[in-house]
């Protein structure tokens, strides 16, 4: 199996240019957000000119030396919102001029975005030249709904709850293969199963620096739900969520070239990455999920035993 993760800029623990370097062999690609354009997380700097100058130039230096090894990049373009222009002419020719720039100077392979509008444009001006895949919070989890959505995009992020069924991703992938689609996997969702409150959060998240300015601060409704609830019944919530054990990844192969690592804000990408082929789930529990709740994993596991947690984990081969 290969691996596509996600561009965070260096600090004093990681780089990905230098993740990349080590492990070319095992990553496929690397997907990242530009600057400070909306990307369903935080920006990579502030709205400032000087900042996204020179955090812009860093960026395609940096990306430059990964497509240098041989690696694929894909842009995220993967904002819940676009604002009232998310429809306008002006905002397709910016992303348009976007992904022209990026075509030429880092030889970009493909898009990813949660808009239907942006992958009709892109699919009509850049043809074959960059492929377009809806991205996992479109949550496509249907033959219909990949009908729907056939004609904007040429693949689909499965939504993470079908994660563990291998009976439905089977017939997902045989309608892929038999419509030249192709079918896409994120391993580590740091999101509970069928979250009522991902959309809401997921908006949070992406405004999280300007959230920091405000008084009146909500918290993440997630960890509010988990710390509400008994420790074994929000452990169980946790397990029963969509992140795959390393030791399962090989029963994806038949359906995936790749698995996405949810890794553009995790704390430990080196680290998750450097121990993931090779170990079992108990191993790298704590680093294992991009999980918003990881805190509170760790307080509780210590308390409930291993044994209670396997069978909650294992895919369903049926």
């Amino acid at each position: 199996m290969k691996y596509s993760i996600g561009y965070q800029l260096p600090d004093e623990y990681d780089s990905t240019y230098e993740l990349c370097a080590d492990y070319k062999e095992n990553i496929s690609s690397v997907y990242f957000s530009w600057v400070n354009s909306p990307g369903g997380r935080m920006p990579l700097c502030g709205d400032d000119e000087e900042s996204v100058r020179e955090v812009g130039e860093y960026q395609l230096e940096e990306l430059k030396k990964i497509r240098g090894l041989g690696i694929d990049l894909t842009l995220l373009l993967n904002a819940n919102c676009y604002g009232e222009g998310a429809n306008s002419q002006e905002f397709a020719e910016r992303t348009l001029e976007l992904c022209s720039f990026l075509k030429t100077n880092l030889d970009i392979s493909s898009v990813t975005t949660t808009s239907p509008f942006l992958a009709g444009k892109i699919k009509k001006h850049f043809g074959e030249q960059i492929t377009v895949t809806a991205s996992v919070n479109m949550r496509v989890d249907s033959i219909l709904t990949m009908q729907q959505l056939g004609a904007f995009f040429d693949g689909f992020y499965i939504r993470k709850e079908l994660n563990r069924n291998l009976s439905e991703i089977g017939k997902l992938k045989a309608w892929c293969d038999d419509n030249g689609k192709k079918l896409h996997i994120l391993a580590n969702s740091g999101c509970l199963a069928f979250c009522g409150f991902q959309t809401y959060h997921d908006n949070l998240v992406a405004h999280h620096k300007f959230m920091r300015e405000s008084e009146d601060i909500f918290p993440a409704p997630c960890w509010e739900y988990l710390y509400g609830i008994e420790k074994d019944r929000a452990l169980a919530k946790i397990l029963g969520a969509s992140w795959i054990r390393p030791e399962d990844v090989k029963n994806y192969e038949p359906y995936f070239p790749e698995m996405k690592l949810a890794t553009r804000m995790h704390s430990y990408p080196a680290e998750w990455f450097q121990r993931m082929p090779e170990a079992d789930f108990r191993e790298i529990l704590w680093i294992l999920p991009s999980l918003p709740i990881l805190r509170f994993l760790k307080a509780v596991c210590s308390i409930i035993p291993f044994s209670r947690m396997t069978g909650l984990m294992s895919p369903h081969i049926a």
